[in-house]
């Protein structure tokens, strides 16, 4: 019989067992006819490497990503679908597997992991990369059999610019917030249901100012770093790009482009 696989993490206060021993406890789970892998506890912060490769993993908790002394992580050979936003906090991670899983879009937070040396993405399902990807200090980078955008331009018919009454009414007090607007910012302490909304606020890559839910969502093309060892017929990496208004996508560089079904 094929052995079990690990499908989910556990999370309580029944998690006893350190990770140290988590091989030895799901080979005695396995005779008992369960496939639960417990998660992090605080005395285990010292662990450095961590591989859960070939299981059915749909997720990882988010406790996980307070490992703060992990360095390499593997996951190989799972099913997972995304990666934590938490991610950021591993500072000391230098190596990253996420081979052959079902991972869409990779969190803005994996941009924060300046240590970060060893990526491969290999066989997921990603199309586009977060903004300062391509800041990451890199030395291997891999990603083939990723359906990546392609720098394939084809004409597109451009709407006007219809903004309804909330999106114009939080670009004009998120800017003015950034201006430092004495009376907006007493204000806004008394309306926690605006300050929510604002909080979810991004900025335009032309002009620099703030919107929130209605944008042009755009990709730029840029080559890999020179100090990249990256996957062969790796060119172009596309990076996601949040544009506020056609005014500013008609002002964009030459490498960025609207995205369109077609």
């Amino acid at each position: 019989a094929e052995p079990e696989q690990l499908r989910t993490f556990a999370t309580g206060k029944d998690n006893r067992r350190p990770l140290l021993q988590w091989r030895q406890q799901w080979l005695k789970r396995r005779r008992r006819g369960t496939n639960m892998v417990v998660s992090a506890e605080p005395r285990l912060k010292s662990l450095t490497y961590l591989s859960i490769n070939y299981n059915r993993l749909a997720s990882i908790p988010i406790e996980l990503c307070f490992l703060e002394d992990l360095s390499e992580l593997q996951l190989n050979y799972n099913q997972l679908i995304c990666i934590p936003e938490e991610i950021k906090f591993l500072k000391k991670l230098k190596t990253l597997f996420l081979v052959r899983n079902n991972i869409e879009v990779l969190p803005e937070g994996l941009c924060n992991l300046k240590k970060l040396r060893m990526l491969d993405i290999a066989g997921n399902i990603i199309q586009i990369f977060p903004p300062r990807f391509q800041n990451l200090k890199l030395r291997e980078f891999y990603c083939e059999g990723n359906p990546l955008f392609l720098k394939r331009p084809v004409i597109a018919i451009q709407q006007e610019d219809v903004w309804s009454l909330k999106e114009i009414a939080s670009r004009f007090v998120m800017n003015q917030l950034e201006e430092k607007n004495p009376f907006l910012m007493h204000a806004i302490e008394r309306y926690p249901q605006v300050r929510n909304i604002i909080s979810q606020g991004k900025k335009c890559v032309i002009c620099g100012k703030s919107f929130c839910t209605m944008w042009l969502e755009c990709v730029q093309f840029v080559p890999p770093s020179k100090n990249w060892l990256v996957s062969r017929n790796l060119e172009l990496v596309p990076l996601r790009t949040l544009i506020c208004s056609y005014k500013c996508f008609n002002r964009r560089g030459p490498n960025v482009f609207g995205i369109a079904e077609v």
